[in-house]
């Protein structure tokens, strides 16, 4: 307000979206929406939309950030270790069961995302007809055949062009069911 800004101010911040008094919040101070985090329920993420007239962004498909760091992990790596990566990139696996995650460094920090794709396709339906703003759609870690493919799919249910159900089937075929915390209970509440 101070430097008298004309956008919109959308509050993300990846795993601190989480409730609807915290975002009406934000709306007094001048946000204009929020982008849901990916830790919380289905039933929770249409309470908020009940409670809140933010405009609310939610993840569709994505690859979940399991953690931060302001710190140059792979640069900080590489240097001692003498092992060069030719991307800000690395793929760790975990030797006992295989997990596998995807270590990415950029200007701002170090990023560690999960190397399990979540699909929520199968409740776009849901979302759309609680009136939520926007869903979105992170292809970054599929393959660009599998990235097309995704979109296509999501064009064609958002516009009812093909049937719905068996595209959603074919996108489990090629990324997974993968559901996140969509339909895990919420153990530990901050009330």
């Amino acid at each position: 307000r101070k430097n008298k800004f004309s956008f919109n101010l959308i509050w993300n911040q990846t795993h601190m979206v989480t409730n609807y008094n915290t975002i009406n919040y934000y709306l007094k101070q001048g946000a204009s929406g929020a982008v849901l985090a990916n830790e919380i329920t289905l039933d929770e993420i249409i309470e908020i939309r009940k409670n809140t007239k933010a405009k609310l962004f939610v993840n569709v498909v994505f690859c979940p950030i399991m953690s931060f760091s302001r710190r140059k992990l792979l640069s900080n790596y590489c240097k001692s270790t003498n092992v060069d990566i030719k991307e800000n990139k690395l793929e760790i696996k975990e030797h006992s069961n295989g997990y596998k995650c995807i270590v990415l460094e950029e200007d701002d920090g170090t990023s560690i995302f999960s190397g399990k794709i979540v699909n929520n396709l199968e409740v776009i339906d849901t979302y759309l007809e609680n009136n939520f703003d926007y869903i979105i759609i992170d292809t970054s870690f599929l393959e660009n055949e599998v990235k097309e493919k995704c979109i296509y799919t999501v064009y064609s249910i958002l516009n009812n062009l093909d049937d719905k159900e068996q595209l959603i089937r074919d996108m489990k075929d090629k990324i997974g069911g993968n559901t996140g915390f969509l339909y895990r209970k919420t153990i530990y509440k901050v009330k």
